[in-house]
């Protein structure tokens, strides 16, 4: 008979009672964790200055870090990451924009993005929106949207909920609204 602790090699059990039956049975390996690395208890959880964070291995399906993972928070200019997924499912590229008095400056601090009675083609303000982190062009979005019949902030909360953000609530395409 093998020894148990060799890991490496099966190991062979045969089993009779008063040579009655003889049965082989093969005993694996002590099982090893299937995702790296380990945690060493002995270490410190790491001081991180973040509200929140997480570091989520995606091959095991395991949170190897989390520091305030239910919490819910305001996820700020994220938002128009979600804002461009239903501009792109809603409306046409080619749209011509106009940038008006509402859409201008929109966040009282960053000054304006545009000039006022300028047009953009959807897909240029798409581009400022996500590149720039333009709040201008996410408003800007929302009134020509509106004006179309189509309600986005109601479409962005609908998007969150189809990829799986069950808990979010949206109240405008930038993400000024820190209560969302």
């Amino acid at each position: 008979p093998n020894s148990l602790a060799n890991t490496n090699k099966q190991s062979y059990l045969s089993y009779s009672e008063n040579n009655a039956f003889n049965k082989a049975a093969f005993i694996l390996p002590v099982t090893e964790s299937t995702y790296l690395p380990l945690r060493d208890w002995n270490i410190l959880e790491p001081e991180i200055g973040a509200k929140a964070a997480a570091i989520f291995d995606a091959h095991s399906g395991k949170f190897l870090f989390q520091k305030n993972l239910k919490t819910k928070m305001a996820v700020a200019s994220i938002t128009k990451l979600l804002t461009a997924l239903v501009v792109l499912d809603s409306i046409d590229l080619e749209s011509v924009i106009p940038i008006t008095e509402e859409t201008m400056n929109v966040d009282e601090e960053g000054g304006e993005d545009f000039f006022l009675n300028e047009k953009l083609f959807a897909k240029d303000l798409l581009k400022a929106m996500l590149i720039k982190s333009s709040n201008d062009a996410a408003v800007a979005f929302q009134v020509f949207a509106r004006e179309k019949g189509i309600n986005l902030v109601e479409l962005i909360n609908k998007k969150a909920f189809d990829i799986g953000m069950a808990d979010s609530k949206f109240y405008d395409p930038a993400g000024l609204n820190d209560e969302g």
